[in-house]
């Protein structure tokens, strides 16, 4: 009895330190032609499965942006910044942390006629 008791225990431990594992997304934006650094960009991340939960973080001076303390789930990566094309990109954070790497963004096309 007092071994399937400590085992009872143990898995409860066990699946609540599981559930309580966070992880880091992050990476950095930038420019498509120029290869420079996206400053103050918005980045935008929500949950696939509960549209409810959503972050919001811009980049810093370097194009890097950050999310920690994040839960396993799949997410929706929204990035935008005045100038360039809307970016999105889904991705699974699943057993560690997330590294989206260099993302380049092209210019916003302007058509001017006059």
């Amino acid at each position: 009895m007092r071994k399937t008791y400590l085992f009872f225990i143990m898995a409860i431990c066990f699946i609540g330190e599981s559930q309580a594992q966070t992880f880091t997304i992050q990476g950095k934006l930038q420019d498509s032609e120029t290869r420079t650094s996206l400053q103050g960009a918005t980045v935008l991340i929500s949950s696939i499965s509960d549209t409810t939960l959503s972050y919001t973080t811009y980049t810093d001076t370097s194009g890097r942006f950050q999310f920690d303390e994040m839960g396993r789930d799949s997410f929706r990566l929204i990035m935008s910044s005045v100038g360039y094309e809307t970016i999105t990109r889904t991705f699974k954070v699943d057993s560690a942390n997330v590294d989206l790497g260099e993302i380049s963004v092209p210019k916003h096309p302007r058509n001017y006629q006059k």
